[in-house]
């Protein structure tokens, strides 16, 4: 809707409960979207956009952003729904991505990304077996041997929250039982202890899961 409307709908709907937007309301906190930004001029309040909305709009900005500015993938889904499998444990979410702390105002050099290579890595093998019934099934049989129960791997999605944390975290968890299964299709993927290191050692996962 139009930023017009939707202060509009929020004055009928506040004149519901008696209040008076204009005379009654003191702030008005919203997400950071364009809309929103010109609502929270329209209107004579203060206007105190989403913290942390900006933090994810931060978070998209380096982790979702290939290294000469621009998005990677643009088919990407942008919500965790799009094939319609979600379990308990929050399955569906994708995107490319990389992450590096830069203390500049200058971009980061590829040679500066030190995560980017094996996180994509670990997303492509998510999406070998996630696209694949018969995969998947292979993965399936050495996780239940294992761990009794049935775990899927993850795929991240930018508009979730946690979601690159809750893919490493599934892979290194099932890490073994992956080996096995690609080894089974012959996928010739293979990660090496150094990357499987650089992974439990990756700053985002880390805050977000401690």
């Amino acid at each position: 809707m139009s930023a017009d409307l939707c202060v509009t709908l929020l004055k009928e709907h506040l004149l519901k409960f008696g209040v008076h937007l204009d005379s009654d309301v003191i702030s008005l906190t919203t997400d950071g979207c364009s809309v929103m930004k010109k609502e929270g001029k329209a209107v004579n309040v203060y206007h105190q956009k989403c913290l942390a909305h900006s933090i994810q709009l931060a978070i998209l900005d380096v982790l979702y952003k290939d290294t000469k500015g621009g998005e990677i993938d643009e088919d990407m889904p942008q919500n965790n729904d799009e094939d319609g499998d979600d379990d308990e444990d929050n399955d569906e979410k994708d995107e490319n991505g990389s992450f590096e702390i830069i203390v500049s105002s200058k971009p980061p050099k590829r040679e500066d990304i030190v995560y980017e290579h094996v996180i994509n890595k670990v997303r492509k093998v998510a999406k070998l077996f996630r696209k694949s019934p018969t995969k998947q099934a292979v993965l399936k049989k050495y996780v239940e041997e294992d761990f009794h129960k049935e775990l899927k791997l993850i795929t991240d999605c930018k508009t979730r929250w946690s979601s690159l944390a809750d893919m490493l975290e599934r892979f290194l968890k099932i890490k073994i039982c992956v080996r096995k299964a690609l080894i089974d299709v012959g996928s010739g993927i293979d990660f090496t202890e150094s990357e499987y290191t650089t992974l439990e050692l990756f700053p985002i996962y880390l805050v977000l899961l401690k």
